[in-house]
């Protein structure tokens, strides 16, 4: 099925978010092993990737770049092994912020190029549907690439590389360094990190840009017919010293928190919504006053069926995955200096999402439908090797003499140079009458 069919096809629809979070992004690839081998399992298919199963899978800066390989075919084995040679040598921060200031600008480029080897966003090896989340700096509105075939943007953008677009998503916000892309020959457009909008969590987003009439997609909403699964990157639990931050001397260090605070308020808005568009099975706390919205309801039926998967980065937490002198551990991840630091992270995602997803989140509306079976076509004889066989006529023996004398006109009526005798027609009618009068 071409892409096109697909992503306009009737049907329930489903839908793949994952957030960006820098160097904590590896959390997340332990929440899509999970997902891979759950669905893999539910469906009888050790060969199932991600692309098959989702319509339409988008992500934000790191995020993007996992979205961009699932949605080009990556198993993930593949995705995991690219995602941890371009995090091992592209960032050099701890996981407190989802920007990594002393992000690595050059061997960031190369991996990308690596990994996406010059596809660009209209490619036909893009095999669902993709959203890259970006910032749109010179406009100052956050900005989809989108390779569906009737967005209004598609003839523009279509051209442009993944690894180009991927590059560009991946801002420095702090450093304040956009990144030009051509959207039409001499004419430029400004990218950052969509970090410093509303959708570093892109779930909201990508929900808005399914159903609404503005966007290609129009998919329906409902229960039944959409479902959207959001993937985390590790929930911080802040708190500030009053005295710490009103003081002089922080102001500096205050400013550079800024947008990374800005970013979990946005999602933490995000789960609000989409939680009080839905009865989510996997409902989080959003606040203490709100709750998780378990008893509140936006609309008469729930206009998604919604799904988010997250761990909190807290000590607590962290105990109740089986992690050990979890202060420690905190405090070391802090640094990230080394790759065990590094394999922790993917520890910490594994361990989540063995615990977090289950195989009755998934209604089986959303299962894929089974394969048809494989039409085996008889082959085909040439006509001149045909050979028809006489059919054979069985008969009481009493008739015998009838049938041969039958059998004798029809053979002298089939070769045209005989001619039939009346008198031997005259023998056979009176035997028939010699058979009935018995």
């Amino acid at each position: 099925m071409e892409l096109r069919d697909r992503l306009s096809a009737m049907g329930p629809k489903r839908i793949l978010a994952i957030d960006g979070g820098g160097i904590r992004s590896l959390i997340s690839l332990g929440f899509l092993e999970r997902l891979e081998a759950l669905l893999r399992e539910r469906h009888s298919n050790p060969a199932l990737r991600l692309y098959e199963y989702f319509d339409l899978i988008g992500g934000t800066s790191t995020g993007a770049v996992m979205a961009a390989g699932l949605a080009a075919g990556m198993d993930m084995a593949e995705l995991k092994r690219s995602y941890q040679k371009l995090s091992q040598k592209s960032f050099g921060k701890g996981v407190w912020s989802i920007f990594d200031l002393f992000f690595k600008k050059g061997p960031v480029e190369r991996e990308l190029k690596k990994i996406f080897i010059s596809i660009p966003l209209g490619s036909e090896e893009l095999q669902t549907g993709l959203c890259i989340v970006t910032k749109r700096a010179d406009t100052n509105s956050a900005w989809l690439f989108l390779n569906h075939p009737k967005d209004v943007w598609y003839s523009r953008q279509r051209g442009i590389l993944l690894q180009d677009i991927l590059y560009a998503g991946l801002g420095v916000p702090n450093a304040l360094i956009p990144r030009k892309i051509s959207l039409k020959p001499n004419e430029f457009a400004a990218f950052t990190d969509a970090g410093i909008s509303m959708a570093n969590n892109p779930a909201f987003q990508l929900f808005q840009t399914a159903v609404l009439q503005g966007y290609p997609f129009r998919w329906p909403i409902g229960e039944n017919r959409l479902m959207l699964v959001s993937i985390g990157a590790g929930l911080m639990n802040r708190r500030f010293r009053v005295d710490k931050i009103t003081h002089k001397l922080e102001q500096d260090n205050w400013k550079t928190m800024t947008p990374v605070l800005m970013a979990e308020e946005a999602s933490r808005q995000n789960q609000l919504f989409l939680q009080y568009l839905s009865r989510s099975a996997t409902p989080w706390e959003v606040d203490r006053d709100a709750g998780n919205l378990t008893l509140d309801l936006l609309t008469p039926e729930p206009a998604l069926t919604y799904l988010r998967y997250d761990v909190r980065l807290t000590p607590e937490e962290l105990k109740g995955l089986g992690f050990e002198k979890t202060d420690e551990l905190l405090a070391s991840l802090r640094e990230m200096k080394t790759p065990k630091q590094t394999d922790m992270l993917l520890q910490i995602g594994a361990a989540a999402a063995k615990l977090k997803i289950a195989d009755s989140h998934f209604s089986k509306t959303f299962d894929l439908p089974e394969p048809e079976p494989e039409k085996i076509e008889a082959p085909i004889i040439p006509r001149e090797e045909i050979v028809v066989q006489p059919e054979k006529v069985v008969v009481p023996e009493k008739n015998e003499q009838i049938v041969e004398l039958i059998q004798k006109e029809e053979a002298s009526v089939v070769q045209p140079e005989n001619v039939v005798d009346p008198e031997k027609i005259e023998q056979i009618v009176e035997l028939v009458r010699k058979e009935e009068a018995s």
